[in-house]
């Protein structure tokens, strides 16, 4: 196992599911975690959780789509741990209605959280890796990325078009 002792992991999403798997299996590994979540009231459970294992966890409440939240994770990380080890871009979103029924809102929120989200908190804690010339960023995706995602539409030859 990975000796991760005296490290500081931030993951986005780090309160549920795989965000909670990954960020208990960085606590196990003796990192402290940060867990930056959207919805506030999941984070105190989570905290609980990592704390069993015997290490110190920080919940902070952080929309990845707004570089001022972002950047107010890093600070509170900063000012809790002193540095930044870890980055794991866990945040996600899936619209699970039939492309035909989504909104340009839809779209937006998917783009902001999984691409934007991603990019904010890179460009932000990078910065913090270079200044101790140390660290490691992973960028978690869903397998929905590799899927066909318009439903019920049968798969075209190329260049035959959809003629309706």
């Amino acid at each position: 196992m990975i000796n991760l002792d005296g490290r500081v992991a931030i993951v986005t999403g780090g309160v549920q599911g795989i965000g909670l798997g990954v960020s208990l299996s960085l606590a196990r590994a003796g990192a402290n975690v940060v867990l930056a979540e959207l919805v506030e009231e999941r984070i105190p459970a989570a905290v609980a959780e990592i704390e069993e294992v015997g290490v110190q966890a920080l919940g902070v409440q952080t929309d990845v789509t707004d570089a001022s939240s972002v950047d107010q994770m890093v600070c509170a990380t900063l000012e809790r741990f002193g540095q930044i080890d870890i980055l794991v871009n866990n945040a996600g979103l899936v619209i699970k209605k039939h492309i035909s029924e989504q909104t340009e809102a839809d779209y937006d929120a998917v783009l902001g959280t999984n691409l934007k989200g991603t990019f904010l908190c890179c460009m932000r804690v990078v910065e913090e890796m270079r200044k101790r010339n140390t660290g490691a960023i992973v960028n978690l995706a869903s397998q929905a990325a590799f899927r066909y995602t318009i439903p019920h539409v049968p798969m075209l030859p190329r260049r035959q078009a959809l003629s309706r």
